[in-house]
């Protein structure tokens, strides 16, 4: 739980806007192909649409396998991010491992929300340092 607390703490210091996510997207194109794989499926979430996260869930699976610290810019690369990139593989994996066992709506609800919140961490902790 330490680990998580410590992950969304660059969230309190800087404020994302979509401008800011398409700027560091640009940069790492494993990470925009994840992105625009993860943004369907979590607004569907929102509104209580399961159905596009369990059609998709191993596509995100492949692009969150593609996300490695060697395509990482070298200028986002440091212990942080590389650790919540890994923390995000494993939340993607845990996500699809859910929508597979037709896991009850809540719980895959709340896990592809605790996804897209790693996802911007990551873009936080990325452009915080720049």
């Amino acid at each position: 739980m330490k680990f998580f607390k410590s992950l969304f703490a660059p969230a309190n210091s800087f404020a994302l806007d979509s401008k800011s996510v398409q700027s560091f997207t640009e940069n790492w194109p494993q990470i925009k192909a994840y992105y625009e794989i993860l943004l369907i499926p979590f607004h569907d979430a929102e509104k209580g649409n399961l159905a596009t996260i369990k059609l998709s869930s191993f596509l995100l699976v492949q692009k969150a396998d593609d996300l490695t610290i060697e395509n990482l810019p070298a200028v986002y690369r440091n212990p942080k991010t590389i650790e919540s990139l890994l923390y995000l593989k494993k939340q993607t994996k845990l996500v699809d491992d859910l929508a597979k066992q037709d896991a009850q709506d809540e719980e895959l609800k709340k896990e592809i929300c605790k996804l897209k919140e790693i996802f911007y961490c990551i873009v936080e902790t990325c452009l915080s340092k720049n």
